[in-house]
């Protein structure tokens, strides 16, 4: 395993030049096209237990990612395009430590880091969120009857601020949607959750959906995930009926498929996101 002797996150973002001359194994790995990347992260360098960590160098690229690590004393190169990539999650939020990139049918890669570099990461994050939206089709907005943020319940609620404060173009909000925690049968004691709390937001080029962890509680502790979906990786929405409420069934172009509960009084809309975004896909296949 390649190792470095400097100090945690002290170089975590490095450029080819670093690469060549540092790591020449890695160089050795790229091809002629490969030489000028948007941004090279070397991973290790993002948290200090390295004991079982892979090295790793992560490599944005215009159109694709590209993965170099080492496995059993062996490097290996991934190439993923864009395409390839149905969304990535800030995992732990409010205090995240990783950020995971789903790709194809369900597969993730995972980046983990220390907080001192949280900031570092969050900017690393939005570079490949604005890459993953590049040259999506912007409509004008819709008009819905429920304005984005107006339930003061939302206002306040943890997930909506940490969904809110992830936009990155606070004027391509479309709207917002909150379901609190359900149990399959209120009132008893123990009790199965039928789905955790999750506030979502649409805007024009991407989908943000925080999802509450197994173990928040209401109004105390509240932690989850940053989920981002760009329209782009879709295939289609669709909205099944269920006994107790509706599913929103995201299918992404790598046939994987996610599906989020709501309650029945969501329903008209769930129909009017559905149809905007239905109708956005199209449109970019156009």
């Amino acid at each position: 395993m390649i190792s470095s002797d400097r100090a945690v996150t002290a170089e975590p973002i490095i450029d080819i030049k670093i690469l060549k001359d540092k790591f020449p194994q890695y160089y050795r790995c790229l091809g002629q096209d490969e030489l000028q990347p948007h941004k090279i992260v070397l991973c290790s360098n993002l948290i200090a237990n390295k004991d079982e960590l892979l090295e790793k160098l992560i490599m944005i690229y215009s159109t694709k990612l590209v993965i170099i690590k080492i496995i059993n004393g062996s490097i290996s190169k991934m190439n993923l395009g864009f395409e390839d990539i149905n969304y990535v999650v800030n995992e732990g939020q409010p205090n995240s430590y990783c950020i995971s990139i789903d790709y194809r049918n369900g597969l993730k890669e995972r980046i983990f880091f220390d907080s001192n570099v949280n900031e570092l990461v969050n900017g690393l994050l939005v570079e490949l969120r604005k890459k993953l939206i590049e040259n999506t089709f912007i409509t004008e907005k819709l008009d819905y009857s429920d304005i984005a943020f107006s339930d003061t319940e939302e206002n306040i609620y943890t997930g909506a601020l940490l969904a809110k404060n992830a936009v990155i173009d606070k004027a391509s909000v479309l709207c917002s949607l909150k379901q609190k925690k359900v149990y399959h049968h209120p009132g008893l004691l123990f009790n199965k959750v039928m789905t955790h709390a999750h506030f979502t937001i649409v805007c024009k080029q991407e989908i943000i959906i925080f999802m509450e962890n197994d173990n928040s509680r209401p109004n105390h502790n509240i932690t989850g995930d940053l989920i981002h979906i760009p329209l782009r990786a879709l295939k289609n929405i669709a909205l099944e009926a269920t006994g107790k409420g509706m599913k929103m069934k995201y299918v992404f172009n790598t046939d994987k498929k996610m599906e989020i509960f709501y309650e029945n009084e969501r329903t008209d809309q769930l129909l009017k996101i559905m149809s905007y975004i239905n109708s956005m896909i199209v449109r970019q296949i156009e």
